[in-house]
Formats: C-alpha cells, sequence, structure tokens
C-alpha cells in the first residue's frame, strides 16, 4: 500500500534533503534549487513547498491551489493549531524536507489522511516554508486515486492487505490517536 511505499521510498534515501513526488504529479525544474536554498539559508525550517497548480491528465493547469501552505509560527502551539487549519490537500508533504528531521517521525502512515498527521508531526520540529512560485503540479482528473475516494478506495490505497476483509474502519478515532 501507499504508506508502505512511502516509508521503504525513505528508507533508502541517504541525502540531506528529501522529496517525494506521487506517481503522476510533476514539479518544475527550478523547484528542488529554490526549495533547497530556503532549507539552506533558514536551520528554523524542517520542510519548504511551492505554491501549487491543479492541473488535468493532460497537465494542463485547472486552476492554481490557493491554500498557503507556510506554517511561519514561531509558537509550536500556534503550528500545531494551523496545521489543521491549512492543509485541505496536504501538498506540503511533497515539499522538500530535512532528512534527519523526518527520521524522526512516524512517516507516513497505512491509513486514510496519514499525510496530514506526517505534516502535524513535523511542524512540532520547525517551520514550514513556502515558495511565492507555483512550481509544483497536482494531477486531479477521473483516474486520480483523490478525486473520487471512498472508505473502501482509501483503505485499498493505504493498506491493499485489509481489501477483503470486513472491518469497521474508525477514521477519526485514528487520526485523534495518530495526533
Amino acid at each position: 500500500g501507499a504508506g508502505e511505499n512511502f516509508k521503504s521510498v525513505f528508507g533508502l534515501a541517504r541525502g540531506r534533503y528529501y522529496r517525494w513526488l506521487a506517481a503522476d504529479d510533476f514539479i518544475g525544474p527550478t523547484a528542488l534549487e529554490c526549495c533547497k536554498a530556503v532549507l539552506d539559508l533558514r536551520p528554523d525550517v524542517v520542510l519548504c513547498c511551492t505554491k501549487a497548480n491543479i492541473v488535468d491528465d493532460e497537465g494542463a493547469v485547472v486552476r492554481p491551489y490557493e491554500m498557503p501552505q507556510a506554517l511561519e509560527y514561531a509558537s509550536v502551539v500556534e503550528r500545531f493549531r494551523r496545521v489543521f487549519e491549512q492543509y485541505g490537500w496536504c501538498n506540503a508533504v511533497y515539499g522538500l524536507m530535512r532528512r534527519e528531521v523526518a527520521q524522526h517521525t512516524a512517516l507516513i502512515g497505512s491509513f486514510s489522511g496519514a499525510d496530514c498527521a506526517f505534516l502535524a508531526e513535523m511542524c512540532l520540529y520547525g517551520r514550514f516554508a513556502e515558495v511565492d512560485e507555483h512550481l509544483f503540479s497536482r494531477r486531479y482528473h477521473p483516474a486520480a486515486y483523490s478525486f473520487k475516494q471512498t472508505l473502501e478506495s482509501e483503505r485499498a490505497f493505504y493498506a491493499p492487505q485489509y481489501r477483503r476483509k470486513p472491518s469497521l474502519l474508525l477514521h477519526m478515532w485514528r487520526h485523534l490517536y495518530e495526533h
């Protein structure tokens, strides 16, 4: 499933910085350079992303993603509180991050919304910055995982080993536990 894939790929990383990227999303040619420059200059920043565009299956821009991804608050409490207000699509999870910080987290789990739990944990270690350029493109089309989610499709995506087993999905309880 997706959660184990995220963890496996992270486990292979050896660099100072790290970035995930979903299968059909893409970044602009200067995205890594811009984010790295911020991380190099600002030790208080643990994750840096760029502004995002929502694109169709051909890569054409449908609309810019307007929700800010930066968490520049000095207060850890304020960052933690704001992470829940700002992360509708959790685009920041695809930002460039300090690998040494991310390795102290639970990473992306095998449950729906694990990306939000990961970002909530990361913000405890430092600030999130956002480069003011649209250099991340997130595809949103009928074949994309996030287009029409159901509890069953989410379970199949994150934990396919449980796809055929009847179970009660306690989404909210899982999130409370993780946070």
